[in-house]
Parts: C-alpha cells; structure tokens; sequence
C-alpha cells in the first residue's frame, strides 16, 4: 500500500501567518519583484537595478550576491527563487561581451515562468544624475504607453502587458489628484521602448482644474529588444482566469465602457418604413390588409425560392419527395447555395461556400449539425442520372474505350461533398475542421441509432479516406518535447494524457527530463496540434510498475542515459478524436524505434509498460455467469479451482467460487494479494486466448500485436493507482519489439490471429484452457 504524505501544520503564530499569507486568496497579495544580479554586470546595470529598487520600494526584494543564471536555458534556480522569496515579477541584469548590458523583465505563474523579454540598456541616465526633488517613496504611478505599435505589434503589446505588471504598484480602488506624483512613460520607436520617469506639478490655472507641468527626474533609458520567451494564448488565458467571486454580475443589456460610462441597449420589434407618417397624398394612402399581404408574399416568395434549388439538386442525388414530408420549407439556406455548386463551378465559388459551411456549422448547436449534414448529404451526394448514363456507356461500348469509360463512371460515382470537403482542406484551418467534423460524425453515429443517420454515415467513409491520404508519413513532423519547448505544447500533451492522467506541472517536467523522452507527431496544417504523443523511459531493464517511472523520482536519477539499454514505451495517447482508426500510433513508435536507435546506439531492448483495461470488466461479466456448460464453467476449470481452494484454505468448489466472486467484486487489495496464483493465468487467458472477430480482445493488446510486438510479461501490482485497480486489479503487460520478429510476428498475426508469446506468459497458460464465452 502507498502511504498518505502528512500535512504538516504550522506550530507557531509566525509559521500559521506565513502560511496565510501565501494561500491561494480570492483577491492576492500586491506583486513582488526580485531583483537579480547576473554572474556579470556592468556597472550601467548595477544602477539601473539599484534606481528599480527605489522605483518599486516597498513590493521588491533585492539579491546582492552573482547568480549566473542562463534564464533561456534553464529556469530552474529562477523558480526556486521566486518561491522562496514569493515573487511574482523578476528582473534579472547581467553584461557578456555578446549581449552586453543585457536586462530581462519577466513573470510567474503557478511559480514556473509565464513569460519574459529580454532588452539591452542603452543611453542610461541614472535618477542621480537628475538633480531635482525626486517623488515620494511608494508612490503609485501612472503609466503611459505612447505609439502605434502597442496597438498593433504583438510583441510590443505583450511587452506593454508585462511592463504594466511589473510597475502598477500596490492596487488602489481610488486615486486622488494630488497622488498622481509619479509619472512613467513608455514610448514605442522602432525596436525600441523610450523609458522616462516624471514628477508631476500642479500649478494654478484661474480655473477648477490646475495646470500641470512634468519634470523628469530618472532613471531614463532606451530598451532594445532582444530574445523573448511568451506565454501561449491557452496558458495566457489559464494566467488570467478569475475566480468566479471577483466576476461582476451582468444586467441584461446593460454595459460600462472603459471610462465606467453606464450604457443601456434597447430592443425595438420590427421598424416598416412604410408606416413611417410622412407627407402622403391621401388618394395613394394604402391600407394596413395590403401592406401585411405584401410582407407575407415577400417572405414566402423567399422561401419557395431557396426550397427550389434545393429541390433541383436534390433530384439528382435523393426523392424529392422525402426530402419535402422531412423538412418542408426548413432548408438552411447555406445549404441552399451549395446546392447550386456543380463541377462546372468557378474555384473561387467553391471557396467561398466552403467558408460559409464552415462558419454556419460551427456556430450551429449540436441538433442543427445534425439536420445540417443530414441536407449536405442529399443535395451534394451522387448524381444518380449521370452515374447511370456512365454505367450504361461503360456495358455498352467497353471494349473500345473500356478505362476511358471506366474513369467516367468512377467520376460520377464520386458525391460532390468529395469536392466541397477537399476545398475546406485548402483553407486556413480547413484540416482541423475537417478532422473535427469527422470526431462529430462519429459521436453522432454512435449515440443515435436512428434510420436518419442513414445519409450521414458515407461521411464518415469519405472523411477517413481523405484524413489517411492528408495524414500520411511522408507529411508527418517528428518532434521531441522537452521543458524548453512553448509551454501551450506542454498544457495540451497533460490535456490529452489518457494513460496517466497528469496532475500538476512538475509530472510535465517529470516525463520530459532526465532519462525520459516525449515524442509527438505534427502536420503542416495544424500547427502546435500533437496528433500523437509517445512517452519514453530510458533504463538499464525492462520495467515492471509504473510507479518507478512516472511517480519516484529518485528512482533512476543515478542512472547517466549512457548506461541505460531500454527504452520503455509507457504511454501512447491520440489527441484528435477524428483521426480514430488512421493508424498513427503504429508510424509513431517505428519511429521512434529509428530516432533512438540513431541517436543512442546502446538502446538494444524496446519494450511496452502497458495497462490492461477490459481485463477486470470481462472477468466480473464471466463471474457473474452461472456456473453452467453453456456459460463461464471452463473459467473456473480444474487448475483454477485447485489454486483457489489452496489460497483461500477452503475445501470445497463451490465455497472457493463464492469467496472469489466476492473478491473480485470488492476493492480490497489484501484480497486481491491472496487471488494472485489465480488472477495471474486468467489474465494470460484473457491477453493470450480470449478474441474477438479472431483477434485480442482487448484493445491494447490487439494494437501492439498488430504491430508484431511480443506478449513478453505479466506484472503483478505494477499500477497502484486507483484507476490500475478498477481496471485490471493493478496489473500491467509488457509488449517487446524484438526488431528482428517485427514484421513476421504482424503478418502471422493478421493473417492467421497467432499471438507471438513469450515463455513468461506461457508458464502461466500451462494446463489452463479458455471457453469461448467473451469472444
């Protein structure tokens, strides 16, 4: 059993208000800044942090001491830093003969580095060199940001975000006139942001509002830009989240703009112009019957319309008269339009109806999609008139022209929607759509059963034809994640994490460091998307609990990856549910295989540590079966109930088939430990004996046999966790590529359903046989 880490509680008043004041709060502490000195400084960035210190007195904290940090590199010390001294801002000044007087402004969250941006000093004038009275220590400023390109640059806007956190100063509800002393303005030139500090007077005017004059008072410096690290859009939003105690409640239809304005909106029906009372002769007045019976044929005269060329093209493709008892004059009118789309179509109409189905579907809720596609179906499926014109030429004359006409039927066979979908590939964004529109179809299949789905499902046939053409190896990225890589990467791989769910961002950190390697597959089309994502373990043997690889992190820390001759694959997870049944898992690990072997020769042994997730489901729905000839009797054959009756201490069949039917049932580990001789062949059985349609049963077996891996061992409590318990009584399997037998052990799989197994599964199988109940 794991043990349960204790809480430790504060001992001491000082201990209990500390922990106070770093709990999470509805409304947080003001923001600290750390300052930091470099392995090197100039004396220019000496003063400069020295005059930030006195600029951000009270909410900063300064180091004096060399800290030679690479913050690009590696931002570990950072973090640890800014916990310690509970900081949420950082500036960081160093001096190298390749990026000198060099100043980093950055900030946290979560105490991992939100984002950063990195300047070099020029034209410092220190607030020394102002000889003028200088503000009030404290003082919260105002900030001006002055330039065009703060409102249209997105690195001088985000750079703008980041200045106003690191100088607002303590929050204040209400400001007075006379407490705008301070004054700091940022002014966008070129590459540049001109950074000038002001003292602000008020002097008489003759009037109610005083005239003001600004003095400069230091420090005053140009910032050139140079590398930035920035927070994702994703992560961005997740940094900005408030609590739903801050959100202010909305008053239907009523807003406040920027200034705090109260503005109200107010609906009005329908405004006719033509009862608008204006100078009219009383002899062409007309009557109030007419002008409703126009408004009426007008909107009916719209309808028959559209419900026309709807009805054209639907007799091409469907009955008409179906179409019209289904949904009379309910035709969308996107639909509509694209009924009037034929081969002899410009592109560029194409396009623009491709983009008008895309925006209509994606603002439509899920019982419009339905209808949607249930229309596109009919009025751009196959042209049956044409189909059977070619038909009949091809019978009729193919012995002249025979692959002429043959390509004319196959044409014709072809559903305009085949065309339409091609066209939204080509759109920005149109790939990722499709993929979704393809994950939609098949929620829509799989929870209704009803006959309407009937035209919806060659969507599905059509969409997976052209996802395996688009998502073909040759236009697939490889890429390895690491903790440098841009962090929305990161936030989605624990998103889309289905093996081992991620809880917090030291497991990313985890599975992407020392001794690990993460691998995802991109396309072209859907930039910063992982399709798929493979995580590695290097280690010096074939691992047999998950605990050692994703939970002990002391564990393999000794082990240097030149002494490491495994490569453990223990989790593979798609993030695209449209591309269910494009076999990218299988292209991922072969190259994977390629890239380690390349890049680390000494990795001989590939294996799997792999869950087992029907196997508990199927063993409560064998025990839950009488114990007749017909139903699970040869579960419980005679091997079975020997070990039973031995490791339960009962002398009787029936009694050991009781007490397992009610452990299995349970949660209790303890009885778990004591089924182990039983539990341990039966889940051999169920790996090794039990198919389906000839093959595994189970999913993720069948997947990795598919690929011509080996059924090598079984591991006893290799999955602690409550999910390994539900689904396998915490057991695990290893499935090993032994690259020469790859492509033998696949074929004689799919060919003839043989299993390639090892001698450790084997031993458990001997003199144990399987019915077929659960195939």
């Amino acid at each position: 059993m794991v043990a349960v880490g204790r809480v430790s509680q504060p001992k001491t008043r000082r201990g209990k208000k500390f922990l106070e004041e770093r709990a999470p709060k509805v409304t947080e502490n003001d923001k600290k800044v750390l300052l930091i000195r470099g392995g090197k400084t100039s004396p220019v960035i000496l003063q400069c942090l020295k005059d930030f210190y006195l600029l951000k007195k009270p909410l900063v904290c300064q180091m004096h001491r060399k800290n030679p940090f690479h913050l690009f590199d590696d931002d570990t010390n950072l973090e640890k830093f800014t916990e310690k001294f509970d900081a949420s801002l950082f500036f960081f000044g160093s001096n190298s003969k390749k990026r000198p007087d060099n100043l980093v402004f950055g900030r946290m969250f979560d105490f991992h580095i939100l984002d950063m941006i990195e300047f070099q000093v020029e034209n410092f004038r220190s607030s020394k060199d102002f000889d003028v009275p200088k503000a009030t220590l404290g003082t919260k400023p105002c900030l001006i940001f002055q330039g065009e390109k703060f409102q249209t640059d997105p690195t001088f806007k985000r750079a703008a975000n980041l200045l106003t956190d690191c100088f607002k100063g303590e929050t204040a509800e209400n400001v007075r006139l006379q407490g705008l002393e301070l004054v700091i303005a940022f002014t966008a030139v070129n590459d540049r942001i001109l950074f000038r500090v002001y003292r602000t007077y008020l002097k008489k005017s003759g009037t109610r509002i005083p005239r003001i004059e600004m003095e400069e008072v230091g420090p005053s410096m140009d910032l050139i830009f140079r590398r930035n690290k920035l927070a994702s859009d994703d992560l961005m939003k997740t940094a900005l989240k408030q609590p739903a105690q801050l959100k202010a409640k909305k008053t239907k239809n009523v807003t406040q703009d920027v200034f705090g304005t109260k503005l109200a909106r107010v609906h009005l029906g329908r405004q006719n112009i033509h009862t608008l009372q204006t100078r009219k002769m009383k002899g062409l007045r007309r009557s109030k019957e007419q002008n409703g019976q126009e408004e009426q044929m007008d909107d009916a005269n719209q309808h028959l319309a559209m419900l026309g060329r709807f009805c054209r093209s639907i007799r091409r493709t469907a009955d008409p008269i179906t179409v019209a008892i289904r949904y009379g004059s309910n035709v969308n009118p996107v639909i509509a339009s694209l009924a009037e789309l034929n081969s002899k179509s410009s592109v560029a109409k194409w396009m623009r109806s491709g983009k008008q189905l895309v925006q209509k579907y994606t603002a439509s809720p899920w019982e419009e999609r339905v209808t949607l596609l249930e229309q596109l179906a009919m009025s751009l499926g196959v042209d049956h008139n044409k189909l059977s014109s070619a038909v009949d030429r091809y019978v009729a004359n193919k012995d002249a022209s025979a692959e002429r006409l043959a390509r004319r039927v196959s044409v014709a066979s072809t559903p305009q929607y085949v065309r339409l979908f091609q066209t939204i590939g080509n759109i920005e964004g149109g790939v990722k759509f499709i993929c979704d529109l393809r994950a939609d179809i098949l929620a829509m299949i799989s929870k209704s059963r009803s006959s309407q789905l009937e035209a919806v499902k060659p969507f599905e046939e059509t969409l997976q034809e052209m996802l395996s053409l688009w998502f073909s190896v040759g236009l697939l990225h490889l890429d390895r994640l690491t903790w440098q890589s841009p962090s929305d990467l990161l936030l989605k791989v624990a998103e889309f994490e289905a093996v081992h769910p991620v809880r917090h961002w030291g497991d990313i950190k985890r599975r992407v460091g020392h001794n690990r390697r993460c691998f995802i597959f991109t396309h072209p089309a859907m930039p910063r998307e992982p399709l798929v994502v493979l995580h590695v373990a290097l280690m010096d043997h074939i691992g047999d609990n998950i605990q050692e690889i994703i939970r002990q992190i002391e564990t393999d820390d000794h082990l240097h990856e030149a002494d490491a001759n495994t490569a453990i694959f223990y989790s593979i997870s798609s993030t695209q549910k449209g591309l269910k049944g494009i076999d990218l898992g299988n292209l991922l690990i072969k190259r994977v295989v390629a890239e380690l072997q390349r890049d680390l020769p000494h990795i001989v042994n590939f294996s799997t540590l792999s869950p087992i997730p029907g196997f508990r489901q199927w063993l409560l729905g064998q025990v839950k079966q009488e114990r007749s000839a017909q139903n699970g009797a040869d579960v419980f054959d005679s091997d079975l109930l020997s070990s039973l009756r031995s490791s339960l201490n009962v002398s009787s069949d029936e009694e050991a088939v009781t007490l397992f039917k009610s452990a299995v049932e349970s949660n209790d580990v303890q009885q778990f430990e004591a089924l182990k001789s039983a539990l341990m062949p039966l889940c051999a059985k169920y790996l090794y004996v039990v198919k389906r349609r000839g093959y595994a049963v189970d999913p993720v077996a069948n997947f990795h046999l598919r690929n011509g891996a080996e059924l090598y061992r079984l591991n006893w409590m290799a999955d602690n966790s409550a999910r390994g318990i539900k689904n396998s009584f915490g057991m695990m399997v290893n499935y090993r590529y032994v690259l020469p037998e790859v492509e033998m052990n696949s074929n004689r799989y799919l060919s003839d359903q043989t299993v390639a197994v090892h001698d450790n599964v084997r031993s458990l199988l001997k003199g144990n046989k399987v019915s077929s109940a659960g195939q």
